[in-house]
């Protein structure tokens, strides 16, 4: 039953009881409402259907019409119907197509198109209000005007009820070195993992590398495991040794992980292994006045552990049973270790990186890395415990060995496989490459490790094919 005006019913079959006369009367008025209902304002003539009380089985649809230039800035229509008990106007919502708005309704009476300008912190969600949780304060999921629900919560309901659903934070950090030796440049891999995006000029703390020997107030350079890191992060941090923190700055939003390595100097005495905290300022994506924080996460790890033996010689650059060997790395104890990059037994050979590369290797994935000069592991899948940053270091050195090894002699150069001491659950094959004219008539070829805790070499065997040599093993080293 409609108006040419274009108000109408739509009565759905056996929706009334009985047959039953429908009337539709239109009013050339607009009510105004009592104080109590301040917020609204009619915008449209009244509609009164007929007969008055009518139930219906099932709802009917209503269209009623309106100005849409009588619409406030900032309000939306709503259809209303009076409830005589009460005197007051209450809301079945609708749907607004240009100046018409269909609602469904269960019984008649009377009814008009309202603005409804939302009143922030009366409890109702109404007008452009996304959420209203009865107060006009900001951090708490409904910000002040309740014009938007908060970063990370959730809103629902009339009063709304917000929660936060999200606790930004990270939720794994990781860190390797590359040796414990003391006074020795030390190459550190971070691996963090958060559970929301980082921010363009977001700042991430790594603090507690207490003990170092890296001056204060520097920069210090990043390094990456491939190209599609280096967008992310700035590419130095900003060291101060007094608290032991390196400052690095998002340059690019962070979705889920980051991988960076950068050095620090190993302390030259006794030191503890750092207790890392990580924590973000600025990450997060949030509303000025949110009481939203990025949770930090304390890390214990072996990076800077330092354990200072004396030297057993006299003279502190002796080492061996009779201390007659000069070492020029560092004597610990009766052994001569040596820095990374330096080889041979008293570590007097220094190799030129003939190449590098690093690689993020998930634990869950068989991943290869590899050299373009041959050398490289495969690595089977569940090998390793965590997702950890692969590196090669290939060093263009041939070490000799002490008199005790007298029947090896090094026909490859070095191949320095990290994170050093990583352990695995499964063996790897590691392949290195060798000059096959310096083997030796009547020698074999046999991959060998290097076990810093007694300065000898150890065989792991391997088969060889042409210049190149396989071998299983089940951890990390030179």
């Amino acid at each position: 039953v409609t108006l040419t005006t274009g108000e109408g019913v739509s009565i759905p079959a056996n929706a009334l009881a009985s047959t039953t006369p429908i009337s539709i009367k239109l009013y050339d008025a607009k009510p105004t409402t009592s104080s109590a209902q301040s917020e609204l304002t009619s915008i449209g003539s009244v509609a009164v259907f007929g007969p008055a009380g009518t139930q219906f089985a099932s709802p009917v649809a209503l269209t009623l019409s309106f100005t849409e230039s009588d619409l406030p800035s900032g309000s939306t229509a709503e259809a209303y119907w009076l409830n005589e008990a009460t005197g007051l106007w209450e809301s079945v919502g609708g749907t607004v197509s240009g100046g018409t708005i269909t609602a469904q309704v269960d019984h008649f009476t009377k009814f008009v198109v309202m603005a409804v300008q939302a009143v922030c912190g009366d409890g109702v969600v109404d007008g452009e209000e996304e959420c209203d949780d009865g107060n006009v304060d900001n951090g708490d999921g409904c910000s002040a005007d309740c014009g938007k629900i908060e970063a990370f919560f959730q809103c629902s309901g009339a009063p709304s009820v917000c929660e936060q659903t999200i606790e930004p934070k990270f939720s794994a950090a990781m860190f390797y070195g590359e040796t414990d030796l003391q006074g020795s440049a030390n190459e550190i891999w971070v691996r963090l993992s958060f559970n929301v995006p980082l921010k363009a000029g977001g700042r991430i703390h790594l603090g507690g590398f207490t003990g170092t020997g890296t001056p204060n107030s520097n920069t210090v350079p990043l390094v990456f495991t491939d190209t599609t890191m280096s967008p992310y992060l700035e590419p130095r941090g900003a060291w101060v040794q007094s608290t032991g923190t390196l400052t690095v700055t998002v340059k690019e939003e962070a979705t889920s992980s980051l991988t960076f390595g950068f050095e620090l100097t190993n302390p030259n005495a006794d030191n503890g292994a750092a207790s890392v905290t990580v924590s973000c300022t600025d990450c997060l994506d949030v509303e000025s006045y949110s009481s939203v924080e990025f949770e930090s996460v304390e890390v214990s790890t072996s990076i800077l552990a330092v354990d200072y033996t004396a030297p057993t010689c006299t003279d502190a650059d002796k080492f061996g049973a009779d201390c007659s060997e000069t070492c020029l790395g560092t004597v610990v104890g009766s052994l001569c270790q040596c820095e990374p990059g330096f080889f041979d037994h008293d570590c007097g050979t220094e190799g030129t990186l003939l190449g590098s590369a690093v690689q993020t290797v998930p634990a869950n994935v068989a991943r290869s890395v590899t050299l373009t000069t041959g050398e490289g592991v495969s690595i089977p899948a569940n090998a390793l415990a965590s997702t950890t940053p692969i590196s090669i270091k290939l060093y263009d050195a041939k070490p000799t060995t002490s008199s005790a090894q007298s029947e090896l002699t090094s026909i490859g150069s070095v191949a320095v496989f990290g994170p050093a001491g990583t352990q695995f659950a499964s063996p790897v094959a590691l392949t290195l490459s060798f000059t096959e004219s310096d083997l030796p008539s009547g020698s074999t070829a046999e991959a060998y490790w290097l076990n810093e805790a007694t300065g000898l070499w150890e065989s792991v065997g391997g088969t060889v094919s042409g210049g190149t040599i396989t071998a299983q093993v089940d951890h990390f080293t030179k």
